[in-house]
C-alpha cells in the first residue's frame, strides 16, 4: 500500500507499477486498456461524451442524497429529519429524470448492447 496515493481503497497497481485510485478512474482505466475499448467507452467523440455524462450523473446526482440518508443509519452523524427529507426529494427527482431517459430507449448512451462482448 505504500505506493497508493493517500492509502485509498480501492486502488489498482498494475504489473508495471502504475497506481491509480478512485473507483471511476479505475473503471475507466480498465475499460480503456481492454479489447472492447470503443464498445465500452464510445467509438466517437459524441458517444464518449454521452457515456461520460451518465457516469458523472450517477456519481454526482445519486451519491449525495444516498450518502446523506445513510450516514445517520451507520452512526456517523446525528439524524436530521429535514436533511433526510431533502435528500429523499433530491433522490426522487434524480430517479424520475433517469427513469424518463430510460423510457426513451433500452440504453442511456445509444443502442449498442455491451452484453454481447
Amino acid at each position: 500500500m505504500r505506493r497508493c496515493l493517500l492509502c485509498q481503497i480501492p486502488a489498482l497497481v498494475t504489473p508495471s507499477g502504475f497506481t491509480i485510485v478512485e473507483s471511476s478512474a479505475i473503471t475507466f482505466f480498465i475499460a480503456d486498456s481492454g479489447p472492447a475499448r470503443e464498445q465500452l467507452l464510445g467509438a466517437t467523440t459524441e458517444a464518449r461524451a454521452k457515456i461520460q455524462q451518465w457516469c458523472w450523473h450517477a456519481q454526482m446526482e445519486f451519491q449525495a442524497p444516498i450518502y446523506i440518508g445513510i450516514r445517520p443509519k451507520l452512526g456517523f452523524v446525528e439524524f436530521d429529519a429535514e436533511k433526510e427529507a431533502a435528500a429523499r426529494r433530491d433522490l426522487e427527482r434524480v430517479l424520475k429524470y433517469t427513469e424518463g431517459e430510460l423510457a426513451k430507449g433500452k440504453w442511456l448512451t445509444g443502442t449498442e448492447d455491451i452484453t454481447d462482448m
